[in-house]
């Protein structure tokens, strides 16, 4: 007997939110359905667990050229060439999946960017289901909700990656609004100590705040040399990341780049705070995944993403982000204070038990076929 298949478009499959988000949803319905993800572009090895039966197809070999337009305006040096080529490629990715969609025959599409929102309503088939998955958080950015909204009108399902996020768009749209959470493993063995290693985990790029966590951490590491911090995560800002933490000359400071799931479990074993400086997050999964592992959280309050996640109980979130108190906060946080904390935030992390969000998606997907139907 014949599965149903479902299809996520993907920008790429390389490091980022969205695509572990797409991976670990692959992973749970590939027992159950057919599932394929369709990639723009090819940054070779996925850095995420993939189950060997769910099939990734790249419509290019070609790759963007962010930094070579980046260096071309710095330089002022052949600044029109990389222009001209940036707006080829982008010509070409919606030419791409456009023709892959027109020939697409599964019954379920799922699109993680507006611009594929736009292309699964217009040229796909009405007896496909189309679901929209939103992990942007508009900010009341609003040329770019007009964008969403436009682009969804013909969508089964909009999938806001966050709680309020959903209630936003419920109120500003007439399609209907799914909301699952990410999930998270809960450590078996939990073990939490108060220690003084601070850790963060994120794309090393100016929207996640790295600059500013250094600079809190130079507060820190001045009243305090006990104090370390552990950054995970690879981007464009690792270059200024690097010379900014020389210039304060901060010794406790190491940038480890992108690392595995299991490295990264041991590192939260070892954490005793886990610090985030993002300008914005539509949801935080790095909030749940410390959680889940016992780890208490501080972050500024301009997240909106980790208001939806952060309690007094099990964190702390600093308004107006303001570096000084930031600083102040953890290091007056006492032992006591860390293990009270660690007891609530394994408890939030809990309600997003991998094995509840599988069973969630799989019944989800399981109703929107039989809607078509």
């Amino acid at each position: 007997m014949s599965r149903n298949k479902i299809t996520f478009y993907v920008l790429h499959m390389n490091y980022g939110g969205v695509e572990s988000s797409v991976a670990q949803i692959a992973n749970f319905l590939v027992d159950d359905f057919d599932v394929e993800i369709v990639s723009v572009y090819d940054f070779g090895k996925i850095p995420f667990k993939l189950d060997d039966r769910i099939e990734v197809i790249y419509l290019t070999n070609q790759k963007p050229n962010r930094q070579e337009l980046k260096q071309a305006w710095q330089s002022k040096r052949g600044f029109v060439r990389e222009l001209i080529k940036a707006g080829a490629l982008w010509l070409s990715r919606r030419r791409l999946v456009k023709e892959h969609i027109k020939n697409n025959s599964a019954q379920v599409l799922i699109s993680t960017r507006v611009l594929f929102h736009d292309l699964i309503g217009k040229y796909s088939e009405k007896n496909q289901v189309k679901i929209c998955q939103e992990h942007v958080d508009y900010k009341f950015n609003t040329k770019y909700l007009k964008k969403v909204l436009r682009s969804i009108k013909k969508a089964d399902y909009l999938m806001p990656v966050s709680q309020f996020l959903a209630d936003d768009y419920q109120n500003m749209t007439k399609i209907k609004i799914k909301y699952i959470p990410h999930s998270v493993k809960v450590a078996d063995n939990y073990n939490y100590h108060p220690s003084k290693k601070i850790m963060a985990v994120g794309r090393l790029s100016p929207d996640k705040g790295f600059v500013d966590l250094i600079d809190v951490f130079k507060l820190i590491s001045d009243a305090d040399d006990e104090f370390s911090l552990d950054i995970y995560g690879d981007g464009d800002e690792k270059a200024d990341l690097e010379l900014q933490i020389s210039q304060l000359s901060l010794k406790n400071v190491k940038l480890h780049g992108f690392q595995s799931p299991e490295v990264l479990n041991e590192a939260y074993k070892q954490a005793g705070l886990f610090v985030m400086c993002s300008l914005d997050e539509s949801f935080g999964l790095v909030f749940i995944e410390s959680f889940a592992h016992g780890v208490p959280a501080i972050a500024f309050d301009s997240a909106r993403g980790a208001r939806e996640i952060i309690n007094p109980s099990a964190g702390i979130l600093i308004k107006n982000r303001d570096k000084v108190a930031m600083a102040k906060a953890i290091l007056e946080l006492t032992d006591e204070q860390k293990n009270s904390m660690s007891l609530v935030a394994r408890q939030i992390a809990k309600k997003y038990d991998i094995n509840i969000i599988k069973q969630q998606w799989i019944d989800f997907i399981s109703q929107v076929i039989k809607e078509k139907q």
